[in-house]
């Protein structure tokens, strides 16, 4: 299963999200692995740190995450999106994130038809009524795609992650990122093709 992650701009919390699912999908045995196309080199930098494997040409993995630069325009994020399985746009509850979230997915719609395509929404603030607020915005925004009903709080535990893994996060951090691997994975989708191949077209990018 391919899962790309887009954002039109940066500061969302994109490269974060595709480390947190990506070891989530760890924690549970898979063999997992992370494409990291975004000039910044934040999953990369992190997945050395921790030990994470990058992608590899011609080798199989049961899942591989996808971090494209925070540009609609570039040839990798285009290339990402067409291959994926599921596509996930990172968002803030922030009513300017979600402007830029509607053109993402509305992209992401058009260079790929077949993937699921939902948004996640990052970096809510605890307590706050996000919920109602989100299906608000996405129906006056005319946003094309549904939100994953599972979020991501606002919490430096995730900025730690980066640097310290999977053990830095206390149990509520974990969960929330294992309930949205876990709705990732009841999305119903049908890959196809497989993922060695895949990882070889995007190789020759």
């Amino acid at each position: 299963m391919n899962i790309c992650v887009i954002a039109r701009k940066g500061g969302v919390g994109k490269s974060t999200t595709a480390l947190l699912i990506a070891e989530a999908l760890r924690q549970t045995g898979k063999r997992v692995a992370i494409h990291d196309w975004d000039d910044q080199g934040t999953s990369s930098r992190s997945s050395r740190m921790a030990g994470r494997e990058l992608a590899e040409t011609n080798k199989q993995y049961d899942f591989i995450l996808y971090d494209t630069p925070p540009n609609l325009d570039h040839l990798s994020t285009a290339t990402a999106v067409r291959h994926a399985n599921v596509v996930l746009v990172v968002t803030t509850p922030n009513a300017a994130d979600l402007w830029e979230a509607k053109d993402a997915a509305d992209y992401a719609l058009h260079a790929n038809p077949n993937a699921i395509t939902r948004v996640l929404v990052n970096k809510v603030k605890k307590g706050t009524l996000v919920a109602r607020t989100i299906e608000e915005a996405f129906q006056v925004l005319n946003i094309p795609v549904p939100a994953l009903t599972n979020q991501l709080q606002d919490r430096q535990v995730f900025a730690h992650f980066l640097t310290a893994g999977w053990g830095s996060l206390d149990v509520p951090a974990q969960l929330q990122v294992a309930n949205i691997v876990s709705e990732i994975l009841t999305l119903g989708y049908q890959p196809s093709s497989s993922p060695q191949n895949q990882n070889q077209e995007y190789a020759e990018v």
